[in-house]
Parts: C-alpha cells; sequence; structure tokens
C-alpha cells in the first residue's frame, strides 16, 4: 500500500517495508488510478479538487483516473452533498451503503413513530 501511494504522487521508494505482503510490494500500471479508487472506496462523496489536495496531483491526472474509474461503473458523479456547489463523485458500492443505512435510520424511525401513535389510539378509541 505505501509503494502504491509513493509511486502514485512520484516519490522513489528507497528501502524496502518488513512485513508486508509482496502484492503490495509490486509495481503497478497506473498508480494514479490505484490511489484515486482506494480513496473513493473509503470516503463518501468528494470532490475532484479534494483528492488532488490529499495526494499533491495535478487536477488534470486525477479528472482522468476519475473519468476512467466512471467508464467502468465503480464511481458515479453527480450531487450527493446537499447544498453543494462542485461536481462530487462517489464509489458506488459506498453510496448503495450510506442508501441502506439511511434508509434503515428512516424505518427505524418511522415504526417507533407508528408504533407510538398505535397505542396512543388503542387508548383513545380512535383508530388513525
Amino acid at each position: 500500500m505505501r509503494r502504491r501511494m509513493r509511486r502514485g504522487i512520484g516519490m522513489g521508494w528507497g528501502f524496502r517495508w518488513r512485513g508486508l505482503a509482496a502484492a503490495l510490494l509490486e509495481p503497478v500500471v497506473q498508480p494514479v488510478l490505484e490511489l484515486v479508487r482506494r480513496y473513493a472506496r473509503t470516503h463518501g462523496p468528494f470532490t475532484l479538487r479534494v483528492v488532488a489536495e490529499r495526494f499533491a496531483l495535478d487536477t488534470a491526472a486525477v479528472e482522468s483516473a476519475l473519468r476512467q474509474l466512471a467508464h467502468e461503473g465503480r464511481v458515479l458523479e453527480g450531487g450527493f452533498i446537499p447544498g453543494g456547489i462542485h461536481r462530487e463523485w462517489c464509489d458506488a458500492e459506498m453510496l448503495r451503503l450510506i442508501r441502506r443505512k439511511s434508509l434503515a435510520r428512516l424505518r427505524r424511525k418511522w415504526s417507533r413513530w407508528n408504533s407510538t401513535r398505535w397505542r396512543g389510539s388503542l387508548r383513545t378509541g380512535r383508530v388513525c
């Protein structure tokens, strides 16, 4: 992981990390793409500028990687943050997770409200 990050941001590799898996030490074909993919998988909706600043990369390189990931269907482009003024990106699986959790929260809230209302109507004798 560290090698991928170092290669993605153009840093040299001066020494070996002991104890890392061999797969993490292998060279990566497209290091910027891998960095952006990993960032998207571990963060919610984000803007292009946030990723470029996080890894000190050129915005054109990050946008190219995001376009490629969008073409593969791994990230989605749109307006995800309420009141956002910039174009935003989000990993498709992360967006599904956010949707599932928000729907579960609404269901819990609704079931609590509905059961309270139902009990109240039983006490008064009126049905909703």
